[in-house]
């Protein structure tokens, strides 16, 4: 006599496949903000280490370094949204 399985239904197991969430970005705040230099020129400036750039595409470029390579994408968006 053959020895039964513990589990009846283990010939019938389905494969679990996990689908990667599309997750937001952890900062909710803003990550730049506008400001005047020496009350001359207006900058951008990074809100998470203080860096400055003369021009928004400049500060969001900058912005992405601060970012895993998986995240960059979702910050991206998030900036490219703001005003």
């Amino acid at each position: 006599m053959t020895k039964k399985d513990e589990n009846p239904d283990s010939e019938f197991v389905t494969p679990y496949v996990t689908i990667p969430s599309k997750k937001e970005p952890k900062p909710s705040k803003k990550l730049f903000v506008v400001t005047q230099w020496s009350g001359v020129k207006e900058v951008f400036k990074c809100e998470q280490c203080g860096e400055f750039r003369d021009t928004k595409d400049l500060i969001i470029e900058h912005i992405l370094t601060h970012y895993p390579d998986q995240e960059q994408y979702a910050v991206l968006e998030q900036l490219l949204k703001e005003k």
